[in-house]
């Protein structure tokens, strides 16, 4: 794949001719279907019972859409949607940490480095309506509408502008489930697809009023069925398989409403399987010695409280939503978060559980990501530039060497140095390793649990790199391609007829497009097109929330 830092770019191509000037006689319908995969979707196509998907498929360009390292909805959707590696963009999970106290927060869009399709489309006046998309918030001011989706903090406004706020608030629309897993698998699956089917109906309604060029609507509904009630039944139907026939029934419906003149993209971020454990990284860096928790001897009294306290934490975690919303009225924040501490399974709270100085390596955060505490990056850093790749080495080692306490097998598929996965301005900030499960069959937590290894976790299945792409219209050739999730943002805005912005990783499908190769597109540079805004202070608290009730701290 070809890096565009400077001015290899690509032209959109019709009928063999080269398209040189924007289209906006063009549309385009995006549907974005988090965790989604062919592993789930190709028998169901095969037997016929997705017949929405099949016949896009039929009519157009379908293939696999590689996801990220590691493949995560925040650094995923937010490449999707930019065209650049997390290097570039800075989004690398839903958690980021402060360098100068090592301090955990929820990641706020501010971190946003690059500009989005959107801000192209703004700039070249083709009219945008996006619903639900992951990780903008505020929502983006945009012509003509904009609704930002998960982890969007409780409370907060949703929807640029006021007009689809005030129509969100009439319709009860959500970003997140009322219920959880454990009040019941056919009350949770309910809940989660009404919230899809209210999407739909928003999207459909503000396509009719509002009359876009180009409508995104993201359903995160198959991500949350298979990471719980992945075995699970629905009145005598496998949950997934279920949920994939809702989701294609939800598609025609916007099929439907756009007509035969658009041209239809649907994408996953990522993909997923069923997994068989879960591993604590910090918990298993303590034990190889590279990580000291707080040295700190508590007594008898407080070490038989905190093994209470955990017991009760965990068992909270469990309770049903409304109880859990009961409970967080009646306590206030500095007594939950003394039961997190005193847990010490909460990642927000890991700064406190560490002896930083006794310390060379470290996890927060979800999939994998392992940090080298240097000098010179942290205030009390015990990694020196001389001994860096000495214990990177190590860790290598130890980590591709890992195997599953009972049974033998390894744990680990492959370890990633940070620098040949990400590059950019923001590459520094990713993680120093990338620890990749084996056959992605195992979560890679950063946080501390009871032991280091959890053969039973709270999820059933977790993500693989392994998403889906099809794209169908008059503009789209039928075929097969294999892409990078890099190439979508690239594709679409070729679709139109639109410049490329300057230094996007990902290219022009040109298979993809109707005609020949494609020539070189102007390009519109970084500090041109308008970037996010910062999510406010007041909400993080609530972002916590919704990111501790789906299992990500």
């Amino acid at each position: 794949m070809v890096s565009q830092d400077q001015t290899v770019t690509h032209r959109p191509v019709r009928n063999g001719e080269i398209d040189v000037s924007g289209n906006t006689s063009r549309r385009t319908l995006l549907v974005g279907l988090d965790a989604a995969t062919w592993a789930v979707a190709e028998p169901l196509v095969a037997a016929g019972e997705l017949p929405n998907l099949t016949s896009l498929v039929d009519e157009g360009t379908s293939g696999e859409l590689r996801s990220t390292t590691p493949p995560m909805t925040p650094l995923a959707w937010t490449t999707m949607a930019s065209g650049a590696n997390p290097g570039k963009h800075g989004i690398y999970d839903f958690v980021t940490q402060d360098r100068a106290d090592y301090s955990i927060r929820p990641t706020s869009y501010s971190r946003m480095a690059r500009p989005t399709v959107w801000d192209v489309f703004d700039a070249e006046d083709v009219s945008v309506g996006v619903v639900n998309y992951p990780m903008v918030s505020p929502p983006h001011e945009v012509d003509e509408f904009f609704i930002s989706g998960f982890p969007t903090p409780r409370d907060s406004r949703l929807a640029y502008p006021d007009a689809v706020q005030d129509y969100l608030d009439e319709v009860d629309y959500r970003v997140h489930p009322a219920v959880e897993p454990g009040d019941g698998a056919t009350v949770y699956y309910e809940d989660v697809l009404d919230l899809s089917e209210t999407q739909c109906e928003v999207s459909i309604e503000l396509l009719e009023r509002y009359d876009p060029d180009v409508l995104v609507s993201v359903f995160m509904a198959i991500d949350w069925i298979q990471h719980y009630l992945w075995d699970e039944t629905i009145e005598g139907e496998n949950a997934v398989e279920r949920c994939y026939r809702d989701m294609d029934a939800i598609l025609g419906r916007l099929l439907d409403a756009v007509g035969d003149d658009w041209n239809v993209a649907v994408v996953s971020d990522h993909g997923a399987r069923p997994i068989a454990g879960e591993v604590h990284l910090n918990s298993l860096l303590a034990e190889w010695g590279v990580l000291t928790r707080d040295s700190t001897d508590p007594s008898l009294a407080e070490r038989i409280r905190d093994r209470l306290v955990t017991a009760v934490y965990s068992a909270g975690k469990r309770l049903p939503e409304p109880a859990k919303r009961r409970l967080r009225s009646l306590a206030d924040e500095s007594t939950l978060n003394e039961m997190r501490e005193a847990a010490g399974l909460h990642q927000l709270d890991m700064h406190r559980e560490v002896d930083w100085p006794e310390t060379e390596a470290f996890a927060y955060g979800n999939m994998g990501r392992v940090f080298c505490n240097r000098s010179g990056l942290y205030p009390e850093g015990a990694v020196t530039n001389e001994n860096y790749e000495a214990i990177r080495d190590d860790l290598i080692e130890r980590f591709e060497s890992l195997s599953h306490p009972e049974t033998g097998e390894p744990l680990v598929q492959t370890v990633h140095r940070g620098e040949t996965v990400y590059h950019g301005d923001r590459a520094d900030e990713g993680a120093d390793l990338v620890v990749v499960p084996h056959d992605w069959r195992y979560m890679l937590s950063g946080d501390f649990g009871e032991s280091w290894f959890d053969p039973d976790p709270d999820r059933d299945a977790d993500h693989d790199p392994n998403g889906l792409f099809v794209l169908a219209g008059d503009d789209v050739p039928s075929g097969t391609v294999d892409a990078d999730i890099a190439d979508v943002a690239p594709t679409l805005l070729a679709l139109h007829g639109l410049p490329l912005i300057a230094g996007m990783d990902g290219s022009v499908l040109d298979e993809a497009l109707v005609g020949e190769a494609s020539a070189d597109l102007p390009t519109v540079s970084v500090e041109s097109l308008q970037t996010g805004e910062s999510v406010r202070p007041e909400d993080a608290g609530n972002v916590e929330e919704r990111l501790e009730d789906l299992g990500y701290l």
